[in-house]
């Protein structure tokens, strides 16, 4: 199951590489499995990539993670927004996912006025699960401050 989306997740990664893309310009991201998923691939992804968006999501596979993790993974940046009311992955979840990964892995909070140099910028919502309107306008800011290069606005749309 998830072993296999990662390898499936990961040859996405190396075709858009392939096709020119650098790794720092690539930011993957999901909600709820699809952040899970977004944890798993980019903490064990060949290359560094340029960021990782988690909405409402979780560590799976717990200390099993430390035999896929690539080391140089554990400073990309991450964007995790939770809503603090979620009853599916509730928000202490969220927050023992990130304590794991700072006590196992060596995670590191973001810097909030340089997001880009990596760790967790944290972004708790009143919220249920789902993604309100202000977290998809700090998540467009996030993407602006962690995308290289001079053509990132012509890249983020909310």
């Amino acid at each position: 199951g998830m072993l296999r989306s990662i390898a499936s997740l990961g040859a996405l990664v190396d075709a858009e590489i392939n096709a020119g893309i650098a790794p720092e310009r690539i930011i993957f991201g999901g909600f709820s499995q699809g952040a899970a998923m977004t944890l798993l691939t980019g903490l064990s992804c060949e290359r560094k990539l340029g960021g990782l968006i988690v909405l409402s999501g979780r560590l799976r596979l717990g200390k099993k993670v430390k035999l896929l993790l690539q080391a140089r993974n554990i400073t990309t940046p991450i964007f995790w927004g939770h809503g603090r009311n979620d009853p599916l992955v509730t928000y202490e979840m969220g927050m023992w996912s990130i304590q794991f990964m700072k006590t196992e892995y060596g995670l590191m909070d973001a810097d909030p006025l340089a997001p880009e140099k990596g760790g967790v910028a944290l972004h708790i919502y009143d919220a249920v699960h789902s993604v309100p309107d202000q977290e998809l306008d700090d998540v467009k800011a996030w993407v602006k401050r962690v995308l290289p290069g001079p053509a990132r606005d012509a890249c983020v749309s909310a």
